[in-house]
């Protein structure tokens, strides 16, 4: 008579258990593991195609206050919530003078442009103009115009007027940051250029 100790096979791989063993109680299975075989799992996981969608993070990393920014088949991408709290992606380029989006915050489900304040709320053209036309070498050219009007109804505004002289001598710290802003701001325009990717 032939004894065969090995374990019955039932008719199906799988078993439900009527009184599941809890996580912190079950046996630890990393030594039954083969390093070879996860490897090239994982390789021909790699190999297959896509299909045109990519990881680029948790939805739970993607926050109300700012963009999750990643970089995706060698284009800059950003995802922030709207208004609604939808995930929305979009390029990590602002398509105004190409400031880079995941420095940008998000204000009640609209990413605003930390360069120049655009609000891109996912819609097309979100509001903004397209170029005037091209210069005399093609390229397209864009008008920037920018003016400060300091008015306020608030009580303290005239005595913010009266503190004038005394805030004056703080200028020139003002405006070193703007330098160091402008300074990055053409980098960033540079490096667009470089890798061809600059949007206006």
């Amino acid at each position: 008579m032939n004894q065969d100790h090995r374990p019955r096979r039932g008719r199906y791989p799988l078993r439900l258990r009527r009184r599941p063993v809890p996580w912190q109680r079950q046996r630890p299975t990393w030594r039954e593991a083969r390093p070879a075989v996860i490897a090239g799992a994982l390789e021909r996981a790699l190999a297959r195609p896509s299909g045109n969608w990519y990881v680029v993070g948790a939805a739970t990393d993607v926050h109300p206050a700012g963009p999750l920014a990643a970089t995706v088949a060698g284009l800059e991408v950003v995802v922030r919530r709207d208004a609604r709290g939808r995930l929305v992606a979009g390029p990590g380029a602002c398509p105004h003078l190409g400031a880079p989006l995941a420095d940008s915050p998000v204000r009640c489900g609209t990413l605003v442009c930390h360069w120049h304040g655009l609000a891109l709320d996912g819609t097309p053209f979100a509001g903004w103009e397209p170029p005037l036309g091209p210069d005399d070498r093609g390229r397209p050219r864009t008008t920037v115009t920018e003016a400060l009007l300091a008015t306020s109804d608030r009580p303290g505004f005239p005595v913010a007027r009266r503190l004038a002289p005394v805030l004056r001598p703080l200028m020139p710290a003002a405006a070193g940051r703007l330098w160091r802003d402008d300074l990055a701001y053409a980098e960033r325009r540079r490096d667009l250029r470089r890798r061809g990717l600059f949007p206006g």
